[in-house]
């Protein structure tokens, strides 16, 4: 179910692994690495944002899913691979097109190209699941991902940063991370 061609059979037997409860849980957590591991795959095969982006898509939806559902599972054997994809990045130009509105009756189309992480989703699934395992040793990765470029990875990484240890830091999340 989980290699198949039909991405909402994959999505459903990974949001499946993920509410199976207590003991059978962990059972499920080695499908679910086997899942996050395709990524490193698909990295490999597709280096380019553009390449990655135009044979994954969908694949991402399902990698989402699979590590949210390591989080939920709740066993810290699952921590490494969410630290790795937490820790992969694969940067790209992204176009922006909007219409502006001059003045009344009047518009202008203007293009954008703000650069976004093709694994966003995916990091801040990676970010959440890690909070919910609350496992010490991933603190050192977090903690990187509070000088990452993209605000949505440090605000998210400094909340989980703060449900592991109990503490807060005083982190002032900011647009600029080196400033």
């Amino acid at each position: 179910v989980l290699r198949g061609r039909f991405y909402a059979t994959r999505i459903s037997g990974v949001e499946g692994l993920a509410r199976v409860q207590s003991w059978p849980a962990r059972t499920s957590l080695p499908a679910l690495v086997r899942v996050l591991a395709e990524v490193d795959r698909a990295l490999a095969a597709a280096p380019t944002y553009d390449a990655f982006l135009s044979k994954h898509r969908d694949d991402l939806y399902v990698w989402v899913r699979a590590a949210r559902a390591v989080g939920q599972v709740g066993d810290p054997l699952g921590a490494p691979v969410l630290v790795h994809l937490l820790r992969t990045s694969l940067p790209g130009p992204l176009e922006v097109v909007q219409e502006v509105a001059i003045a009344p009756g009047e518009r202008r189309t203007e293009r954008t190209t703000v650069h976004r992480d093709a694994l966003h989703e995916l990091r801040l699934a990676a970010i959440d699941s890690l909070s919910r395992l609350k496992v010490p040793y991933t603190v050192s990765a977090l903690l990187e991902a509070l000088e990452d470029p993209d605000l949505e990875i440090r605000t998210l990484a400094h909340a989980a940063l703060q449900r592991i240890t109990n503490q807060d830091r005083g982190f002032v999340p900011r647009n600029d991370p080196t400033s």
